[in-house]
């Protein structure tokens, strides 16, 4: 689902999330049913779930590809686009 991403500094980008698929279809209930993907400006993609790989390295490439600091970035707060879902369409990513 199309989705802006807000960094805590104010900046958005666009971006998408993708729902976890079960035997009873999609499924959307909290956050951790999703894998939000968030754009550059550059059109670089990135999944903000950074455990599937190397961590340390893939975190330092994403605030490199922002030009941002931890701080400049996290919480990041997320909204799909109007009309594309009747779940979960909004969130927060801590970190």
């Amino acid at each position: 689902m199309a989705t802006h991403f807000t960094f805590s500094d104010g900046s958005r980008h666009p971006g998408f999330v993708t729902p976890t698929y079960s035997d009873e279809g999609f499924k959307i209930g909290h956050l951790g049913d999703l894998s939000p993907n968030v754009f550059t400006d550059s059109e670089q993609r990135f999944l903000l779930w950074f455990g599937m790989s190397n961590e340390y390295e893939a975190i330092a490439k994403f605030y490199d590809a922002f030009g941002k600091t931890k701080a400049e970035v996290f919480p990041i707060r997320f909204e799909t686009l109007p009309g594309l879902t009747t779940e979960l369409a909004w969130g927060e990513i801590p970190w």
